[in-house]
């Protein structure tokens, strides 16, 4: 298991998980399998995510300090005693994820102190999966505890913002660059140099555009920088994988403003990308600017006001 696999694996279990409680237990065609529902009662997106146990495992009580670190080392437990142990944990939050040291051992700890231990360790066979939805595989989100060590995780390549970092996304943003939005008065922004408003009310939009400023986002964009794909008054995401052309071409907002504000900044807002829909302008500010005058789209050939 190497370290920075291990590392993503537990920040996207803690990023799916952390805040559920346990909501259900589904019954599959074998006993050998634990298939146990956690819910997100609350604005998080997703809400509802799974675990399929196809490994030994335990709960152990509050304050132990040494957990097994092997199937054998966990106690053998009927269905019936699964069932009850989860039964008791019912509706419990959790409020911590991690990893054994060695190998991917699953160790979920609960309101209560308990932490439920699940054996990450086999030579041929998966230990447990994670995942959101209904099914198995996962639709956007998955972990998997692999044969030999080896977890691997797939996640969305944009991911919604939950409550809490949707308002403060917003609250930074309309600090950082002055928003007051208005479909009267302009500039809506008040924003440092260097930047540049285009007008593009009597401009064409072609494909072409639109590929010369997703490369001039992706070129703006550092390794492991993350970026925010904003939509006033909308679900809002985050991304941190640009520089993967698949990732940039996926964006879930538009860069049209037809009806309304769509904005792309980094983390701490030194560039970005603002579409007006009243004004019908598109601004560009920080370090994008270069980027989009290297290679400018044809439908930027008006200019409203810049500074530098």
């Amino acid at each position: 298991m190497e370290y920075e696999e291990k590392e993503f694996a537990i920040n996207t279990l803690r990023k799916m998980f952390i805040g559920s409680q346990l909501d259900g237990i589904k019954f599959g065609l074998s006993p050998t399998n634990t298939f146990i529902y956690f819910k997100h009662y609350s604005t998080h997106v997703p809400d509802l995510f799974w675990i399929d146990i196809k490994s030994k495992w335990g709960i152990y009580p509050p304050n132990t300090t040494v957990f097994p670190n092997s199937e054998e080392e966990i106690e053998s437990l009927s269905e019936d005693e699964q069932i009850k142990i989860l039964i008791d944990l019912r509706r419990e939050e959790i409020i911590d994820i991690r990893l054994g040291d060695t190998s991917p051992h699953l160790l979920i700890t609960f309101e209560s102190g308990k932490v439920l231990v699940v054996n990450g360790y086999h030579e041929t066979h998966i230990c447990w999966l994670a995942g959101d939805g209904g099914g198995y595989s996962g639709n956007e989100w998955l972990v998997e505890c692999l044969p030999g060590n080896e977890i691997m995780s797939d996640v969305p390549k944009w991911i919604a913002l939950d409550e809490i970092e949707y308002k403060l996304v917003w609250k930074n943003f309309k600090e950082k660059l002055n928003f007051n939005p208005s479909t009267t008065n302009f500039p809506s922004f008040q924003i440092s140099s260097p930047y540049i408003t285009f007008d593009i009310s009597d401009e064409g939009w072609s494909d072409e555009d639109e590929e010369l400023i997703l490369k001039a986002l992706q070129n703006c964009t550092t390794e492991g920088e993350t970026v925010y794909a904003l939509e006033w008054h909308h679900t809002c995401y985050k991304g941190n994988q640009l520089l993967e052309l698949e990732v940039i071409n996926e964006l879930p907002i538009c860069l049209y403003p037809d009806g309304d504000y769509y904005f792309i900044v980094n983390e701490n807002f030194s560039w970005g990308f603002l579409a007006h829909p009243w004004e019908q302008s598109i601004t560009v500010f920080g370090e994008l600017v270069s980027k989009i005058n290297e290679d400018r789209p044809e439908n930027f050939n008006k200019i409203l006001r810049q500074s530098y």
